[in-house]
């Protein structure tokens, strides 16, 4: 196991890699235990992205500079592929630094919005 678990991660986890299921830790036990009483803490709400063909994404101007500037790539392009609901590299590009300012707590609402696309 990597060295930085701690003492109660590994116990746990041997306890659910256990090959015989009656001496293995089912969902009970797992709750039961003290890493999990203490130490565990769920997931922060992540958004579920946009739904191709129903959400139409919005276009940020200053996230079209962002990626310009850093990766060369070119804004009309990268227009063009969100407004025809391309799934490449551009696309994939924009949506995962939106994803990416969102996380770091960045409030991309404050980000200059050129309009909402239409979806063809």
């Amino acid at each position: 196991m990597p060295p930085g678990l701690s003492k109660e991660s590994r116990d746990l986890i041997n306890h659910v890699l256990v090959p015989d299921p009656d001496l293995r830790y089912n969902i009970k036990h797992i709750k039961q235990h003290k890493w999990f009483r203490e130490a565990y803490q769920p997931a922060k709400s992540i958004s579920l992205g946009l739904r191709v063909g129903i959400d139409r994404p919005r276009l940020y101007k200053n996230l079209l500079k962002e990626m310009h500037s850093y990766f060369g790539m070119d804004e009309k392009l990268v227009r063009h592929c969100l407004e025809a609901n391309n799934h490449n590299s551009f696309t994939a590009c924009y949506h995962l630094l939106i994803k990416k300012k969102r996380l770091c707590g960045e409030d991309i609402n404050e980000y200059d919005i050129e309009n909402e696309l239409s979806i063809h």
